[in-house]
Parts: structure tokens; C-alpha cells; sequence
């Protein structure tokens, strides 16, 4: 069984979530779960909600520059490839399945071990 489920939006989530309570597993006790979103309703689930936050008010702001942009003949066919950074919001529907620490040799790519 899965112990971890990343969905792509809050909304996605309650429905997961609903299915991991009918299955009468707990979180994050069972399986953790994390949402790419972090809605107004996030935190106030019976399991707080871990979530990717969006910079949501920057993405509008950037979409309506762009359109007044396309309106006036600016950068009309130019491609555009925008990146912003997200945020990891813990909270409390996250649980590490794994406490074992592990080493940065681990990762090294050495064979020594």
C-alpha cells in the first residue's frame, strides 16, 4: 500500500481524503498526504492539510500584463515561459515513514559501501 498520496489540487483532495476515511485508515498515521494548492480551507480539515501554495495574486497579476500585452500587439507571438517559486506549507497531514537518517555518502554515487 501506498504511504504517501500528492494530489494536484484541495478539491482532488477531498475526495482522497474521503476514500482514506471510508477505508478506515488514519492520517497521517497510515498515509500521509500532500495537495498542490493550499486553498483557504487547507488548515481547517479534521488533518491539517500539507500543501504546495501557489503565488496565486502574482499569477493573475502576470496573466492580465500578458493579455493587455497580446490586446496591443506586444510580444503576440512570442513564447513565454514563466517560473515561480512555490512554497511547502507543513502541516500536520505529513508523517516520515522512514526516521532512519541517511548520510550524504549514500547519495554520492561511491560503491565503497
Amino acid at each position: 500500500r501506498p504511504t504517501a498520496i500528492f494530489t494536484t489540487s484541495d478539491l482532488i483532495t477531498l475526495g482522497a481524503l474521503q476514500a482514506i476515511v471510508e477505508d478506515n485508515y488514519k492520517i497521517p498515521d497510515d498515509i500521509s498526504i500532500v495537495s498542490f494548492d493550499d486553498t483557504d480551507f487547507a488548515p481547517f480539515l479534521f488533518s491539517p492539510l500539507t500543501a504546495v501554495r501557489q503565488p496565486k495574486e502574482l499569477m493573475g497579476e502576470i496573466a492580465v500584463k500578458m493579455l493587455i500585452d497580446a490586446m496591443n500587439g506586444e510580444n503576440a507571438t512570442e513564447k513565454q515561459r514563466i517560473i515561480l517559486k512555490s512554497q511547502l506549507v507543513k502541516r500536520a497531514s505529513v508523517k516520515n515513514f522512514n526516521p532512519v537518517p541517511v548520510s550524504a555518502n549514500s547519495f554520492s554515487g561511491n560503491s565503497n559501501h
